[in-house]
């Protein structure tokens, strides 16, 4: 497992570091956390980003995030090589997505493409969908294609504050789920497409069932980010 980062509902004492966790599905031997010491210009301080980890050619990728609203694509190769990682800086060509932060995210692995939902940053808040080709910076120049424009009816709707939204992205159906709320799922269908020309890109679920949350004691925080 790789982690960059991270921090605590937009601190600005946000760390720098990158870490490795190895067996850290707990089998084999014991899970030990390893800091990368990797070469190259840093990220940003980043919090709430989106992220791709690539395991056929070991480099992770990260767009986004707050609190210094960077809009750049960086990439770290040899990320899970102890002491031969490195950071590089990719430049995709204009259209790229706005500063954004707690925006949904999915990676295909198959076709090396970031696919990114929504977000907000004090520039307003977003449901558009942007695709990222060569997201790892391998097989040619990266570029963002802004596969359904902001504000469309029939996508999700535009909230008023930022909302995180967890994804999940299943490949063999090339379908995004989205949680967009605790009891509003949607589904974006052929996810990974760099032009939804379409009406109907998005269906909303009619057969989710709410979820209960627990109640969180005042004093902690629900949320542990990286």
């Amino acid at each position: 497992m790789v982690i960059f980062g991270g921090g605590n509902n937009g601190s600005m004492d946000v760390p720098q570091d990158a870490w490795i966790l190895t067996n850290a599905n707990g089998l084999g031997s014991p899970s030990e956390w390893h800091e990368l010491s990797p070469s190259g210009s840093l990220p940003s301080r980043l919090e709430r980003y989106a992220q791709a980890y690539d395991s056929l050619n070991n480099r992770f990728t990260v767009f986004g995030g707050c609190c210094f609203w960077i809009n750049a694509l960086r990439v770290l190769i040899n990320a899970v090589s102890f002491n031969q990682s490195s950071w590089i800086q990719l430049f995709p060509s204009q259209p790229i997505p706005s500063i954004r932060e707690v925006h949904a995210f999915a990676y295909d692995s198959n076709t090396n493409r970031l696919i990114i939902f929504g977000g907000g940053s004090f520039l307003g808040q977003f449901n558009d969908i942007w695709v990222l080709t060569n997201a790892n910076g391998l097989g040619g120049p990266s570029k963002w294609h802004n596969s359904l424009p902001n504000g469309l009816s029939d996508s999700p709707p535009v909230p008023s504050v930022g909302v995180f939204s967890p994804a999940i992205y299943d490949s063999s159906t090339n379908r995004l789920s989205i949680l967009y709320r605790p009891d509003d799922l949607w589904i974006l269908t052929d996810a990974n497409s760099l032009n939804h020309s379409f009406s109907g890109s998005f269906a909303q679920s009619t057969s989710f069932t709410p979820i209960s949350f627990p109640t969180w004691p005042s004093s902690t925080s629900p949320f542990v980010e990286f």
